[in-house]
């Protein structure tokens, strides 16, 4: 289940990025030391939006930071609340999915 500041990070990645603000859009970490725009966050608030397919990863080659920005997932979360623990359910049972967590014919 996400934890309560995952769904304020996510509403705030989404705000930023409808305000046309991609860079403060994106986490950026370095190690364990995160950010959201100026705001420091927890790498455990990082890692739950991760564990539930919320957001997605990118690094720069030859760079020691990770970029994490909104996806599909994290947007349709934002539309419907049960997304996150559908996916982290599927996930566990090896069940295909789309991005909404519903069963995936593929």
């Amino acid at each position: 289940m996400l934890t309560k500041r995952a769904w304020e990070v996510l509403r705030q990645m989404n705000a930023e990025e409808k305000a046309g603000n991609h860079e403060d859009a994106e986490i950026v970490c370095e190690g364990f030391i995160c950010y959201l725009g100026v705001e420091r966050l927890s790498y455990r608030t990082v890692s739950n939006l991760l564990s539930h397919c919320c957001v997605s990863s990118t690094k720069d080659e030859g760079s020691s930071m990770d970029r994490f920005s909104l996806n599909g997932t994290g947007r349709a979360a934002l539309e419907d609340e049960g997304v996150p623990e559908r996916v982290r359910l599927a996930l566990a049972s090896n069940t295909p999915i789309d991005q909404k967590g519903f069963p995936s014919t593929i």
